[in-house]
């Protein structure tokens, strides 16, 4: 009998220690998250929790890549999935900005999927791509557009469809400059013109 009472008062003893310990570790999270400033609004990207094999998932992305001190392009996504082994990152809900020489915006590329090789500084959109040229008036739509860091410039081996005023060009494959006023469709061209 008095054995099973002394356990028993072990166990309680060891709850209310795992309890305290419990609430200290709380409190300490709770506190360092208010420090942090994580419970403050504010346009910080936050890590977010790892989500399927990512090593790092960040919400509210914003990426600027420089040359010389001379903005080449700005990219924001509504998501990003880094993988640190395959050196790529994935990204959502695209939209970039390519400069030209002078520093202005030269063209607008927006996209549902990126897909940017840290090791090349490539970068691949996919899905309900559309590139707006600022200064030839050109807008350019596909299902996938490359942009070669090494060439600086784009690249598409699918269906492309140019729009320039009235005038549409469409066909398979495209090499053109990021301003899309030396663009090349590659084959199967065929023009045609903007009804009302």
């Amino acid at each position: 009998m008095i054995y099973t009472t002394t356990h028993i008062q072990r166990l309680k003893q060891l709850l209310l220690l795992t309890m305290a310990v419990i609430l200290v570790s709380m409190g300490w999270y709770i506190y360092q998250y208010q420090q942090d400033g994580a419970g403050a609004k504010g346009t910080r990207p936050a890590p977010q929790p790892i989500q399927n094999d990512s090593d790092v998932f960040v919400a509210n992305v914003s990426l600027t890549e420089m040359s010389n001190d001379r903005i080449l392009w700005t990219l924001e996504a509504k998501e990003a999935r880094i993988y640190a082994q395959r050196k790529e990152t994935i990204l959502s809900g695209v939209t970039v900005d390519f400069y030209d020489q002078d520093g202005q915006k030269s063209t607008h590329l927006i996209s549902d999927q990126g897909v940017k090789d840290d090791s090349t500084g490539n970068i691949i959109a996919r899905g309900n791509v559309e590139a707006t040229s600022f200064k030839e008036g050109v807008v350019l739509r596909t299902e996938e557009l490359m942009y070669d860091a090494a060439k600086n410039m784009i690249v598409s081996t699918t269906h492309v469809e140019i729009e320039q005023g009235g005038l549409i060009t469409s066909g398979d494959g495209l090499e053109s400059d990021l301003s899309l006023s030396h663009a090349k469709i590659l084959k199967n061209v065929k023009t045609s013109f903007k009804t009302e």
